[in-house]
């Protein structure tokens, strides 16, 4: 009787071991998955801790679970490294320790991850709760608003250069002259000065930025031209450069 019972002992934590095999198992097949359908569970309580280690932390940002091996990507690791230091960007508590044992609270580590462009959307997913949530929504408030009055300042930049291009074209077809968009007789600097006269409103914009917008509108320059404030363009585009 007593054997009996042993062997049914034996054979349930047998059955009990299996079972933990099964789970670990099963957890391993999912763990290097990002945003598993069983992750938010246990982010959301993993969020309420006081320090991150900068491994998991990572992996977090990346939508990843917290003791997943890697550390969410390559970029973001050495990016992590560049920033920790006097006057860095990334506070870390132990800056004395090895990089993998780095602690880093999740306000300023999300803090940190806005202001350098890291996606965080994986980290609002996964409902980063109390002071972390706070200031990724704030932080992220402001940076939605300021991406889209860049957007907006592209597009109205993107749409001048078109217009002046077009309004080009147009204009030496109408008046038979040998030259287009593509092939101006004048120099860079002699369109930047007429487009800022044309558009004042765009004025804050980098004389670096028109440079590498003309481009994809097709705009060139022919050789070897010295700008000229009597330019041709200048004559061409008189009625706008007045305002009419």
């Amino acid at each position: 009787m007593a054997n009996h019972d042993n062997s049914a002992s034996m054979e349930k934590a047998f059955e009990q071991l299996r079972a933990f095999n099964d789970k670990l198992q099963q957890r391993s097949k999912w763990i290097d998955q990002p945003n598993h359908p069983e992750l938010p569970a246990i982010i959301d309580q993993y969020v309420k801790r006081d320090f991150w280690v900068l491994p998991e932390a990572l992996n977090i940002l990346r939508g990843y679970h917290p003791y997943r091996t890697g550390w969410g990507n390559t970029g973001d690791r050495e990016l992590a490294q560049s920033c920790v230091g006097p006057g860095g960007s990334l506070k870390v508590i132990n800056p004395q320790e090895s990089v993998r044992h780095w602690k880093v609270r999740p306000k300023d580590f999300v803090q940190w991850a806005n202001q350098k462009g890291l996606p965080i959307a994986s980290i609002l997913k996964l409902t980063v709760q109390g002071e972390g949530k706070e200031a990724l929504i704030t932080s992220t408030g402001k940076t939605d608003q300021a991406n889209q009055i860049r957007k907006s300042e592209k597009e109205a930049r993107l749409h001048a250069i078109k217009r002046i291009r077009d309004e080009i074209d147009r204009r030496v077809v109408e008046q038979n002259r040998n030259w287009d968009s593509g092939n101006i007789p004048a120099t860079k600097a002699d369109l930047y000065n007429i487009f800022f006269q044309i558009n004042p409103d765009l004025k804050k914009v980098a004389v670096e930025t028109l440079a590498d917008d003309l481009p994809q509108f097709g705009i060139k320059f022919q050789p070897g031209q010295k700008p000229n404030k009597d330019n041709v363009l200048a004559r061409l585009l008189d009625d706008l450069i007045q305002g009419d």
